[in-house]
Protein backbone atom coordinates (compact mmCIF):
# COMPACT_ATOMS: atom_id res chain seq x y z
CA UNK A 1 0.00 0.00 0.00
CA UNK A 2 2.93 2.15 1.07
CA UNK A 3 4.71 1.96 -2.45
CA UNK A 4 1.49 2.70 -4.22
CA UNK A 5 0.75 5.63 -2.24
CA UNK A 6 4.78 6.69 -3.31
CA UNK A 7 4.10 5.89 -6.59
CA UNK A 8 1.30 8.03 -6.65
CA UNK A 9 3.38 11.06 -5.79
CA UNK A 10 6.47 9.63 -7.94
CA UNK A 11 4.15 9.99 -11.10
CA UNK A 12 3.38 13.53 -10.67
CA UNK A 13 6.44 15.15 -11.64
CA UNK A 14 6.73 12.94 -14.57
CA UNK A 15 3.64 13.73 -15.96
CA UNK A 16 3.53 17.35 -15.40
CA UNK A 17 7.18 17.49 -16.81
CA UNK A 18 5.53 15.69 -20.28
CA UNK A 19 2.26 17.00 -20.13
CA UNK A 20 1.88 20.59 -18.65
CA UNK A 21 -1.39 21.29 -19.33
CA UNK A 22 -2.85 18.89 -16.73
CA UNK A 23 -1.54 20.73 -13.61
CA UNK A 24 -1.79 24.11 -15.47
CA UNK A 25 -5.99 24.13 -15.77
CA UNK A 26 -6.73 23.54 -12.06
CA UNK A 27 -4.36 26.15 -11.36
CA UNK A 28 -5.83 28.31 -13.64
CA UNK A 29 -9.24 27.26 -12.57
CA UNK A 30 -7.99 27.93 -8.59
CA UNK A 31 -6.41 31.36 -9.43
CA UNK A 32 -9.64 32.63 -11.13
CA UNK A 33 -11.71 31.66 -8.45
CA UNK A 34 -9.44 33.17 -6.20
CA UNK A 35 -9.92 36.43 -7.98
CA UNK A 36 -13.20 36.51 -7.31
CA UNK A 37 -12.95 35.57 -3.62
CA UNK A 38 -10.84 38.47 -3.33
CA UNK A 39 -13.19 40.75 -4.94
CA UNK A 40 -15.93 39.64 -3.42
CA UNK A 41 -14.10 40.20 -0.03
CA UNK A 42 -13.93 36.62 1.36
CA UNK A 43 -10.18 36.94 2.55
CA UNK A 44 -11.00 40.78 4.15
CA UNK A 45 -12.48 39.80 7.99
CA UNK A 46 -15.31 42.02 8.86
CA UNK A 47 -15.54 43.86 5.32
CA UNK A 48 -17.19 41.10 2.60
CA UNK A 49 -17.99 37.53 2.01
CA UNK A 50 -17.58 35.77 5.24
CA UNK A 51 -14.82 32.12 4.50
CA UNK A 52 -17.48 29.34 3.57
CA UNK A 53 -20.64 31.91 2.80
CA UNK A 54 -22.05 31.00 -0.67
CA UNK A 55 -23.18 33.41 -3.43
CA UNK A 56 -24.19 32.74 -7.29
CA UNK A 57 -20.97 34.35 -8.52
CA UNK A 58 -18.53 32.23 -6.43
CA UNK A 59 -20.58 29.17 -6.82
CA UNK A 60 -20.30 29.55 -10.74
CA UNK A 61 -16.28 29.93 -10.56
CA UNK A 62 -16.63 27.27 -8.32
CA UNK A 63 -18.03 25.25 -10.66
CA UNK A 64 -15.46 26.20 -13.09
CA UNK A 65 -12.89 24.95 -10.71
CA UNK A 66 -14.07 21.83 -10.40
CA UNK A 67 -14.73 21.29 -13.83
CA UNK A 68 -10.63 22.15 -14.36
CA UNK A 69 -10.42 19.58 -11.77
CA UNK A 70 -12.34 17.32 -12.97
CA UNK A 71 -10.55 17.58 -16.90
CA UNK A 72 -7.09 17.32 -15.10
CA UNK A 73 -8.09 13.89 -13.54
CA UNK A 74 -9.27 12.54 -16.52
CA UNK A 75 -6.59 13.82 -19.10
CA UNK A 76 -3.68 12.73 -16.38
CA UNK A 77 -5.16 8.61 -16.11
CA UNK A 78 -5.93 8.76 -19.87
CA UNK A 79 -1.55 10.01 -20.40
CA UNK A 80 -0.19 7.43 -17.66
CA UNK A 81 -2.43 4.55 -19.66
CA UNK A 82 -1.02 5.60 -22.84
CA UNK A 83 2.20 6.44 -21.97
CA UNK A 84 2.94 3.93 -19.34
CA UNK A 85 1.34 0.67 -20.35
CA UNK A 86 0.91 1.65 -24.02
CA UNK A 87 -2.71 0.73 -23.53
CA UNK A 88 -5.68 2.33 -25.47
CA UNK A 89 -8.66 2.09 -23.03
CA UNK A 90 -11.73 3.68 -23.29
CA UNK A 91 -13.43 6.02 -21.35
CA UNK A 92 -16.24 3.50 -20.53
CA UNK A 93 -13.03 0.69 -19.70
CA UNK A 94 -12.08 3.62 -17.28
CA UNK A 95 -15.22 3.93 -15.47
CA UNK A 96 -16.07 0.30 -15.51
CA UNK A 97 -12.40 -0.07 -13.89
CA UNK A 98 -13.31 2.61 -11.03
CA UNK A 99 -16.78 0.99 -10.09
CA UNK A 100 -14.84 -2.41 -8.69
CA UNK A 101 -12.47 -0.75 -6.46
CA UNK A 102 -11.54 -2.44 -3.09
CA UNK A 103 -11.58 -1.36 0.16
CA UNK A 104 -7.66 -0.86 0.16
CA UNK A 105 -8.20 1.38 -2.91
CA UNK A 106 -10.55 3.38 -0.80
CA UNK A 107 -7.73 4.09 1.57
CA UNK A 108 -5.35 4.67 -1.03
CA UNK A 109 -7.26 7.52 -2.47
CA UNK A 110 -8.00 8.83 0.83
CA UNK A 111 -4.24 8.24 1.67
CA UNK A 112 -2.80 9.87 -1.07
CA UNK A 113 -5.21 13.29 -1.09
CA UNK A 114 -5.27 14.20 2.50
CA UNK A 115 -2.04 16.34 2.37
CA UNK A 116 -2.60 18.14 -0.69
CA UNK A 117 -6.32 18.53 0.37
CA UNK A 118 -5.39 19.70 3.84
CA UNK A 119 -2.74 22.17 2.65
CA UNK A 120 -5.47 23.65 -0.20
CA UNK A 121 -8.11 24.39 3.16
CA UNK A 122 -5.05 25.39 5.43
CA UNK A 123 -3.40 28.03 2.85
CA UNK A 124 -7.53 29.52 2.36
CA UNK A 125 -7.62 30.09 5.70
CA UNK A 126 -4.50 31.27 6.74
CA UNK A 127 -4.66 34.15 3.89
CA UNK A 128 -8.01 35.54 5.42
CA UNK A 129 -6.79 39.06 6.97
CA UNK A 130 -3.08 38.95 5.46
CA UNK A 131 -1.74 42.19 3.62
CA UNK A 132 -2.14 42.04 -0.11
CA UNK A 133 1.25 40.87 -1.42
CA UNK A 134 1.33 37.95 1.18
CA UNK A 135 -2.21 37.53 0.65
CA UNK A 136 -1.56 36.55 -3.06
CA UNK A 137 1.44 34.77 -2.51
CA UNK A 138 -0.15 32.43 -0.77
CA UNK A 139 -3.47 32.23 -2.69
CA UNK A 140 -0.65 31.37 -5.84
CA UNK A 141 0.51 28.88 -3.22
CA UNK A 142 -2.79 27.78 -2.89
CA UNK A 143 -3.29 27.13 -6.31
CA UNK A 144 -0.21 25.41 -7.10
CA UNK A 145 -1.22 22.90 -4.30
CA UNK A 146 -4.85 22.70 -6.65
CA UNK A 147 -3.21 21.71 -9.20
CA UNK A 148 -1.15 18.72 -7.76
CA UNK A 149 -3.99 17.57 -5.65
CA UNK A 150 -5.98 17.30 -9.52
CA UNK A 151 -2.73 15.21 -11.02
CA UNK A 152 -2.19 13.25 -8.19
CA UNK A 153 -6.22 12.09 -8.30
CA UNK A 154 -5.65 11.43 -11.86
CA UNK A 155 -2.77 9.18 -10.92
CA UNK A 156 -4.92 7.57 -7.99
CA UNK A 157 -7.92 6.70 -10.81
CA UNK A 158 -4.65 5.49 -13.46
CA UNK A 159 -3.04 3.11 -9.80
CA UNK A 160 -7.04 1.81 -9.51
CA UNK A 161 -8.03 0.84 -12.91
CA UNK A 162 -4.64 -0.67 -12.68
CA UNK A 163 -5.41 -2.48 -9.72
CA UNK A 164 -8.79 -3.86 -11.18
CA UNK A 165 -7.12 -4.79 -14.59
CA UNK A 166 -4.35 -6.85 -12.12
CA UNK A 167 -6.92 -8.62 -10.21
CA UNK A 168 -9.13 -9.33 -13.58
CA UNK A 169 -5.69 -10.84 -15.29
CA UNK A 170 -4.83 -13.09 -12.15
Amino acid sequence: MLAQILMVYRRVPVVVAAFPMVMLLPILGEGVQHIVEVYLGMFTPGDGLDAGRETTIRLSFGGLKALSVFVSIILTAWFLDRSLEGNTRTLRSWISAMNHYDLTGVVLLTVAIAVPLAAHYGLNNFAVGKPPIMMAAILVADSLVVGTLAVSLGSVAFTLAERVQQRKGS
